[in-house]
């Protein structure tokens, strides 16, 4: 004997089941373009990791009373010290700190080296009587700037 379906029910979906679904897909669409619109993430890492990177350079020459420095090539930057040469900062891999490996395109080549005061020094050794400004450009084109404050060595 066969059975027969019931002819009070129709074939198809009901209101909760359509509702789950468009919540559902209404969660994935916000997560997709969420992670879309946060293209800055990586730059404004990669800032915070130079700014510290500076910051350090500037505590060993207080620490040693010796100059020490960001030399940025512009493709690439590394710590210094007028006495050693260059240095390996600590936890990374190698001496020198390349951009592109950071998603990053380039930054103002220069030296950026402080006194044993923690002063930021100019081209020829001199205090700074103004700011230095480090552009940092990422690879999807947007910058960053990092300001070193004149006198003080300040980092923002």
């Amino acid at each position: 004997m066969l059975l027969q379906r019931s002819s009070s029910r129709s074939d198809g979906f009901t209101l909760i089941e359509v509702v789950t679904v468009l919540i559902i897909l209404g969660i994935l669409a916000v997560v997709a373009v969420a992670r879309s619109l946060d293209t800055n993430a990586d730059l404004v890492s990669q800032t915070d990791v130079i700014k510290s990177h500076l910051r350090y350079a500037q505590s060993r020459a207080m620490a040693m009373e010796e100059v020490w420095g960001v030399n940025s090539t512009g493709t690439s930057y590394y710590l210094y010290s007028a006495r050693s040469g260059k240095v390996r900062f600590p936890g990374e891999d190698s001496d020198d700190i390349i951009l592109a490996d950071k998603g990053m395109a380039s930054m103002t080549p220069g030296s950026f080296a402080f006194d044993k005061t923690g002063c930021p020094l100019d081209e020829t050794g001199q205090p700074r009587d103004d700011n230095a400004i480090i552009t940092i450009i990422a690879s999807n084109g947007k910058n960053a700037t990092i300001s070193i404050v004149s006198f003080t060595g300040y980092v923002p």
